[in-house]
């Protein structure tokens, strides 16, 4: 049953007291119930305890974690779900120093993921978001790419607009500092070597930050090739599939490759 303190205030309902309400009197589980539902059975509440309803809240917010593709790490991401459109309004991902907007086919993967998969618009309190009627503070500063109103001209039949680059420029370059941090933390956390698939032949291997910066790009049923930079020079190391010792070295003294690269400037 509703607390004391709730009855005297007709704008505050605990939906402990709901969950509790609709049990007893409907052998129903509240919690397990569509937001839609929720709300409902919060307006029944209301109703049969004289107290104001509640208005419906517009927005569900809060984080989500999220594989962005196979074999890669979990991502921390912040959302804001528009509940009456069953949308997602907003996204950022967690790139290890800041949040940072999530754009493009990630954004609609993401999408998918909450919206189509898990259906947390139908379900925000068992995703664990909060529900509020105004988007957060982050939300309402993501970066909306500004479309600049074409301007009459003499011949409008020659007139060209040229397509502007700058913000996928800078979902790339936000992208490559991404990938650049996570392969550093990467580094930093493991100590074997891991392998990344570039492609669906093609993979390298990342080594432990304590290991040296060799690098080993290895292709399906081709083997693999050693890259290694030393103080002295490059090596290189090619390894046909199945074996172990290589089919073909090659070296490069340091000061060979530096006159290579001062020749050709």
């Amino acid at each position: 049953m509703a607390n004391q303190n709730n009855q005297s205030n007709p704008s505050q309902i605990e939906l402990d007291d709901v969950a509790e309400w609709v049990g007893l009197h409907y052998g129903r589980n509240f919690e397990n119930e569509s937001h839609d539902k929720r709300v409902e059975w919060t307006a029944r509440y209301a109703e049969a305890h004289g107290l104001a309803k509640p208005e419906p809240q517009k927005f569900a917010t809060g984080d989500w974690m999220h594989l962005f593709g196979p074999g890669m790490r979990e991502t921390r991401c912040r959302i804001v779900i528009d509940l009456e459109q069953s949308k997602m309004v907003a996204a950022q991902e967690w790139t290890g120093l800041k949040f940072e907007d999530i754009r493009g086919d990630r954004l609609k993967d993401l999408a998918e993921s909450v919206i189509e998969a898990n259906e947390a618009h139908g379900y925000p309190h068992v995703c664990d978001l909060d529900l509020a009627n105004e988007m957060p503070e982050w939300a309402t500063q993501l970066e909306v790419p500004t479309v600049k109103p074409e301007v009459p001209t003499v011949k409008p039949e020659v007139t060209t607009v040229k397509p502007e680059v700058t913000t996928v420029n800078q979902d790339v370059q936000a992208i490559v500092a991404r990938i650049e941090s996570d392969l550093a933390l990467l580094r930093q956390l493991s100590n074997e070597p891991t392998s990344i698939k570039l492609s669906e032949k093609i993979d390298f291997e990342v080594r432990p930050a304590n290991d040296d910066d060799r690098v080993i790009v290895g292709c399906a049923d081709r083997g693999y090739t050693v890259v290694n930079y030393t103080s002295e020079g490059l090596i290189l190391d090619v390894i046909a599939e199945g074996e172990i010792e290589p089919t073909h070295t090659a070296s490069f003294h340091a000061s060979d490759l530096e006159n290579v690269l001062a020749d050709n400037i």
